[in-house]
């Protein structure tokens, strides 16, 4: 009897653990190691799911607000040399080069309508170029980027700078500036805006025209007024051949050109090419 006793109480003792008051049998040491592992493994997928989260609201933010808006408007209303050409290609390569990350960029054509109802040929916001490695995908950021903003901008480069264009008699340069206020994105909203004209600055319109014999040069009363407070205007000023447009390409124009610009809020920036 004693002998059994004392067997018993060895085998008590060894299944005791080593916090003193819980026995450990084969079969709980195995139960204890699932449960460990199925935490484990919890844990693991919660950590996942965590990551996913936060990339998926990574990518699908809204947009940052728009700090930088510039403009290039090309006058089409007379064709356009190789030279100048050549220069439309340098300041789009330029401008999806320069501009910063979160800018956009607006390119419109000065023609027959652009008066009455402006129509971009473009309108972008520069997209990132590269990504987190750890939490973004950065192999889609480089290919978006490629895709919605290089491409683009290269295939409308080709386009401008091959597109042949016929000569029109009127060239609303002056009311194409004003329709600028109908861009939403073009407000005095925005800190920083830049416009870029190309074109001869050769005004024609049923309003003012630099062909007609009348005061182009007075003050004027008309209602093309557009609001370029903190915009910068950037024009480069296409220089004509024929006699009669180069006869009307002086030095009053570009002084009336660069009060106007000035009236209206604007700084002035003026090149002869």
């Amino acid at each position: 009897m004693i002998r059994e006793l004392l067997k018993r109480k060895a085998a008590i003792r060894s299944s005791i653990l080593c916090t003193g008051t819980t026995i450990c049998t084969p079969y709980s040491r195995r139960n204890r190691s699932t449960v460990l592992g199925i935490a484990i493994l919890i844990g693991v997928l919660i950590l996942f799911a965590s990551v996913v989260t936060y990339v998926a609201d990574t990518q699908s933010a809204p947009p940052p607000p728009l700090l930088h808006h510039t403009v290039l408007l090309l006058d089409r209303t007379d064709p356009l040399p190789p030279e100048i050409n050549a220069l439309v290609a340098s300041r789009l390569e330029r401008l999806k080069q320069k501009l910063p990350t979160g800018a956009m960029l607006t390119v419109a054509e000065i023609n027959a309508t652009s008066g009455g109802n402006l129509k971009p040929l473009i309108q972008l916001r520069k997209p990132r170029s590269i990504g987190s490695m750890t939490t973004e995908n950065v192999e889609k950021i480089a290919s978006d980027y490629k895709q919605t903003w290089e491409q683009r901008i290269d295939a409308l480069s080709k386009q401008l700078t091959t597109a042949v264009t016929e000569s029109i008699e009127t060239s609303p340069i002056m009311e194409t500036t004003q329709r600028l206020e109908d861009l939403p994105e073009y407000s005095a909203a925005i800190p920083r805006r830049e416009l870029i004209i190309i074109s001869d600055m050769l005004q024609n319109s049923r309003i003012v025209s630099v062909y007609k014999n009348e005061l182009f040069f007075s003050d004027m009363q008309h209602s093309i007024w557009p609001d370029f407070s903190n915009i910068h205007v950037t024009v480069y000023q296409v220089t004509r051949t024929t006699q009669n447009n180069r006869s009307k390409q002086t030095f009053q124009l570009n002084n009336f050109w660069k009060d106007f610009f000035l009236r209206c809020g604007a700084t002035v920036e003026w090149h002869i090419v």
